[in-house]
């Protein structure tokens, strides 16, 4: 008697460990999505307003122009920079070792 209580206890607590799992799973996938969505929406506005500047540039005959940013398209530049920094920097070092 006690082994088939602790047996379907055992079952029960494994699968409410399934259905957990599956939530946090699905959590995290609805999160990943907002996320794409949100720098797809980034990337797009800024290619827009580089573009924009481009085009005044070029018709105006300006050599700079001043371009408006949100702080969350500031952030996604400076870590796209710091990326292109590290890697960079990366390729100095692995350039300098002696090949074996």
């Amino acid at each position: 008697m006690f082994a088939a209580t602790g047996n379907k206890l055992r079952q029960f607590l494994q699968s409410l460990g399934e259905l957990v799992k599956q939530r946090r799973e699905k959590k995290l996938v609805r999160l990943a999505e907002v996320e794409k969505r949100e720098r797809k929406a980034i990337v797009e506005a800024l290619a827009r307003k580089l573009e924009e500047a481009h085009t005044e540039c070029e018709e105006v005959g300006k050599t700079s122009v001043v371009l408006v940013m949100s702080l969350k398209e500031i952030i996604f530049m400076e870590g796209n920079l710091n990326a292109w920094m590290r890697h960079f920097k990366e390729s100095e070092i692995y350039a300098a070792s002696p090949k074996r």
